[in-house]
């Protein structure tokens, strides 16, 4: 009569750690699939069990060494979900730390560097595509506004003809941090660094003349020494030219002093980098 409760009481230690042991390996089936990888912005990466994760905020791990640790939203360069089955059931996405935007300078110096595939006429009115690149140093005065000089190089076609431009520049930018609209000005003189006059006459007279340039466009900042911006534009620029060569007149050619006026239009979409 006496092993009859030893019986049972064997029975129901039994069960008791049957599901014991269930509910263990059911834990870590489930902490499995919560179990990620998370990449620091300062460099180490960190692996545990995911406890709780706040977006824009924070994430909690439960350490392989029992410990647990809080890491901040700004802290966390990728996060990732390492077991096979969670990586299907979302399809690879990843959590990846979202640059903040950052305020723009006011002080101090800037500097930018752009390119541009200028789309425009040549002096016959005919379509043509040319090249620019610009570099401009700023000085910020305030509420968004800057001054500066410029220098670069211009390519027009057709005539073909090289230019060197001098000039200022006036920049006002909109918001004080992050994305925001900038408009420009450009005004200077640009001389001649080629023409296609010296291929045909041995000795042209080739003058630069004046430039100016209205643009409006949209800069972004999300780092502390460096920005981007996109601008599109309007350009027109003046050159000169005077040369011997034969003048048709009457049925007739005489030879004679040709002088000419260029002048080209064309639309600029410039994309840069600000340093400062």
């Amino acid at each position: 009569m006496s092993s009859i409760p030893f019986q049972r009481s064997g029975f129901l230690h039994i069960i008791v750690f049957v599901l014991i042991c269930s509910a263990h390996f059911n834990a870590f089936g489930q902490t499995k699939n919560h179990f990620v990888q998370v990449e620091l912005k300062s460099g180490p990466t960190i692996k545990g069990e995911l406890l709780e994760m706040v977006y824009e905020e924070k994430v909690e791990l439960l350490l392989p060494i029992g410990d647990t640790m809080v890491i901040l939203w700004e802290d966390i360069l990728e996060l990732n979900f390492i077991n096979a089955q969670v990586k299907q059931t979302y399809k690879d996405e990843r959590v990846k730390y979202k640059r903040k935007p950052v305020a723009y300078s006011d002080s101090g110096i800037f500097a930018s560097l752009d390119i541009s595939p200028p789309f425009g006429r040549d002096y016959w009115g005919d379509p043509v595509m040319g090249f620019s690149t610009q570099f401009a140093l700023n000085k910020p005065l305030r509420n968004g506004h800057s001054i500066g000089a410029i220098t670069g190089f211009d390519v027009y076609l057709w005539p073909d003809i090289g230019f060197l431009p001098l000039g200022i520049e006036w920049r006002y930018r909109l918001k004080p941090i992050g994305r925001s609209a900038v408009f420009s000005f450009n005004t200077g003189y640009s001389m001649i660094a080629f023409s296609e006059y010296s291929w045909i006459t041995p000795t042209p007279e080739v003058k630069g003349g004046l430039f100016f340039s209205p643009a409006v466009g949209i800069t972004n900042k999300k780092h502390a020494r460096r920005s981007w911006y996109l601008r599109g534009g309007y350009k027109m620029q003046e050159a000169s030219t005077r040369y011997e060569g034969n003048v048709h007149t009457g049925g007739i050619s005489v030879p004679g002093i040709i002088e000419e006026q260029i002048i080209y239009h064309r639309i600029e979409i410039r994309f840069g980098v600000v340093w400062n």
